[in-house]
């Protein structure tokens, strides 16, 4: 008897769980996809990282005069990320060599216009020219 007393409550509660589950999935989704588009601005930000490293690098090694050491930088950049709109600058400042890289990305929810948002990831790497490169001893 007690069973059937149980079942007229439960019958009320049903589909309570489709209707808690059409309200929560929303909020689901935008999470998950605000923590993966976070973690890919991570990615491209290590990435440019280790780009101006080698970029730095290579130039600082390289043997070209002052004024190609930029055309050399950008080989390097590029070689390591391979992308078109990748902003290279190198500038001699003494005995080092100072890479600049920019790179433009846009982030947000793609089929959701008012949620995308253009983010510019910049990062500067140094390294000291070697005495080869710059005709010393």
């Amino acid at each position: 008897m007690a069973r059937r007393a149980a079942r007229p409550h439960r019958a009320a509660e049903r589909g309570q769980a489709t209707v808690e589950l059409a309200v929560a999935m929303p909020l689901l989704v935008g999470t998950c996809a605000l923590v993966a588009q976070v973690g890919l601005v991570a990615a491209d930000r290590v990435a440019l990282e280790h780009a101006a490293h080698d970029a730095a690098r290579a130039a600082a090694a390289s043997d070209v005069a002052p004024d190609a050491v930029a055309q050399v930088a950008r080989a390097a950049a590029l070689a390591r990320l391979d992308d078109d709109e990748l902003a290279v600058e190198a500038v001699l400042d003494g005995a080092r060599v100072v890479v600049t890289l920019r790179l433009p990305r846009t982030v947000g929810l793609a089929p959701i216009a008012p949620l995308r948002h253009a983010v510019a990831l910049a990062t500067t790497a140094s390294a000291p020219r070697e005495h080869s490169a710059i005709g010393s001893p």
